[in-house]
């Protein structure tokens, strides 16, 4: 009886309690060691496979299957990957990221088209390096900061400064975030060997994976080179069209000053001739009249051919217009065609395209 008593009294003891919560804790505590040592199996053999075309080290795999990643049809990325507040959608393309504090989830969108190929082991590095800056301390992010900011220098893809600049005008710490992950898999040249050694923690290769981003961005790079060489040429035919177009309007304006003028020369030459006509007829001709009438009738078609040859000139300024025109018009087609090559290529993937391939505007 006096045992029974004790058990009960026991189970209602504070201290009872306390033991029991801590040896939870401890058993949590544990589990998570034991997790952190052993390690987390792959979710999937596709995401193995992702993880390990993108020479992610151990250290790596491990922070990429703990954010449960998935890989995610067409039809349910977006919905899966909701852009946060205040930012473009157009910047969440192929993959996403998110985390509660305790926990992460990746989502890679599922891409088949081969000319996109490397795309999602990219994204599956970009997205794991998102985590893995999660799990710095903030010692060692205030360290990186100055780094990736010095290596963001050395970038010259105009479409990746686009899109980093986008996040630089939202938020400064998103925006270095964002470097973390985007130097670390498409900047082949950091500039900085402590910042390539920090890298190594994450990948075996990391140029492996920047060749993959070169080659997943391949079809984009070539229509964003064929419009960067039309948009000079374009500019410039258009400048040299108004340029021409105001001469032939200034040219058209002095022609038709001299074409009254020598519409008047002409009634006066005429009228000259009936008067010295008229005087032969009254028998008070002179041959200084005729010789006169001569003399007016050679300027007149000296100045008649003259005209003429700035009529011709003008025709021919007219027709060289015309041809630049069919020039420039092909060429501003080849470029709005360009653009809509774009944006047809990315409305495969999702609703808008991304920033840095803005299509051009119709002329």
């Amino acid at each position: 009886m006096n045992i029974k008593w004790s058990i009960k009294n026991l189970f209602r003891s504070q201290n009872f309690w306390i033991i029991v919560l801590v040896v939870a804790i401890s058993r949590i505590v544990l589990n998570s060691q034991l997790d952190e040592w052993i390690g987390v199996a792959p979710p999937s053999a596709a995401i193995e496979r992702l993880a390990t075309a993108a020479t992610m080290t151990r250290e790596a795999q491990q922070i990429f299957y703990r954010q449960t990643p998935t890989i995610e049809p067409k039809q349910t990325f977006l919905k899966v990957c909701q852009p946060k507040e205040g930012m473009k959608d157009s910047l969440i393309i192929f993959g996403c990221y998110f985390t509660n504090g305790k926990s992460g989830k990746i989502a890679i969108q599922s891409v088949t088209d081969d000319r996109f190929q490397g795309v999602m082991e990219v994204t599956a590095a970009h997205e794991m390096l998102h985590a893995a800056y999660t799990r710095l301390s903030p010692s060692d992010r205030d360290k990186l900061t100055p780094q990736l900011k010095q290596a963001a220098l050395l970038i010259k893809n105009d479409r990746l400064s686009g899109i980093l600049k986008q996040y630089q005008q939202k938020d400064i710490a998103l925006y270095v975030n964002e470097l973390h992950s985007y130097l670390g898999t498409e900047l082949g040249n950091l500039g900085d060997v402590e910042l390539e050694q920090y890298y190594q923690r994450y990948f075996r290769d990391r140029q492996q994976v920047v060749k993959l981003a070169d080659r997943s961005q391949e079809i984009v790079r070539k229509l964003d080179e064929k419009s960067q060489q039309l948009k000079p040429e374009i500019d410039t035919l258009e400048a040299s069209l108004a340029q021409t177009k105001q001469t032939i309007k200034e040219r058209n304006l002095e022609l038709g000053s001299q074409k009254r003028n020598l519409d008047a020369l002409q009634l006066d030459l005429l009228r000259f001739k009936e008067q010295a006509e008229e005087s032969y007829r009254q028998g008070n001709g002179s041959p200084e009249k005729v010789f006169q009438f001569e003399q007016n009738k050679s300027d007149y078609n000296q100045k008649v051919q003259e005209f003429n040859d700035l009529v011709r000139q003008q025709e021919e300024r007219v027709a060289g217009f015309q041809k630049q025109f069919d020039i420039y018009k092909q060429k501003v087609n080849d470029y709005n065609a360009i653009g809509r090559e774009e944006k047809a290529l990315f409305d495969d993937l999702k609703a808008t395209p991304p920033v840095k391939l803005e299509a051009p505007k119709e002329r």
